[in-house]
């Protein structure tokens, strides 16, 4: 008699065991078929020195747009304006984009920010990426990479290095890609990168004229 109820009590301890496993099992399940797909935030320079690649950028940019949008409609998308001060041009829907994509357009062909400031820029796409609850966290930058504040800008010389308070540890975890970078611009910012650990995909603007952006970013899926 003792011995059955020593086994009985083993087995519905298994079985409190197996059902605290269950619970747990199905809570983590739960977490992640809420999470989305992907999130994406891109950056647009809007300097003067930009202005020659903006045509490109928005012909790329495009392609951008519909392949998430075809792919991800429920995805959150959020550009930002590289302007003096972070402009926000639109966050929401991914099937929405057609519209953002008008803004863009008619923003970066008609205005020019008299400065850029890479590191609000920055810390205001973060921001987006924290609050995302998603799979995948994309960072897409289409910029020359020069920080131009007026307290920072160093006018005697050709190549803006990175600015001391840009967000580096910030960028762990998210796929990170800059397009139309100059080669001096990225050398400064390669060296930086080393330093910390981290990964940027960078893309020169002569590399552009064959390449699409769209397969660089989801070239598994192309």
């Amino acid at each position: 008699m003792r011995k059955i109820l020593i086994l009985g009590t083993i087995l519905l301890s298994l079985t409190a065991c197996d059902s605290e496993r269950l619970k747990k099992a199905k809570a983590i399940m739960a977490q992640d078929e809420s999470l989305q797909d992907i999130q994406v935030v891109i950056l647009f320079d809007n300097s003067i020195s930009y202005k020659p690649f903006i045509e490109d950028t928005l012909v790329q940019v495009k392609g951008v747009f519909q392949h998430v949008a075809a792919k991800y409609p429920e995805a959150e998308v959020s550009l930002v304006m590289i302007d003096t001060k972070a402009t926000i041009i639109y966050s929401g829907l991914s099937r929405d984009l057609q519209r953002a994509y008008d803004d863009l357009s008619n923003r970066l062909r008609n205005e020019t920010a008299m400065f850029t400031n890479l590191t609000d820029a920055v810390n205001k796409a973060l921001y987006f990426l924290g609050k995302a609850k998603s799979r995948k966290k994309v960072l897409l930058v289409f910029s020359d990479m020069k920080h131009s504040m007026p307290d920072y800008f160093p006018q005697d010389i050709e190549v803006v290095p990175p600015p001391s308070d840009f967000p580096w540890d910030g960028l762990k975890g998210v796929e990170t890609y800059a397009f139309y970078v100059p080669y001096k611009e990225w050398r400064e910012w390669g060296k930086v990168l080393n330093e910390k650990g981290l990964k940027i995909t960078v893309k020169l603007p002569e590399e552009l004229k064959t390449a699409k952006v769209t397969q660089i970013i989801f070239k598994e899926e192309e």
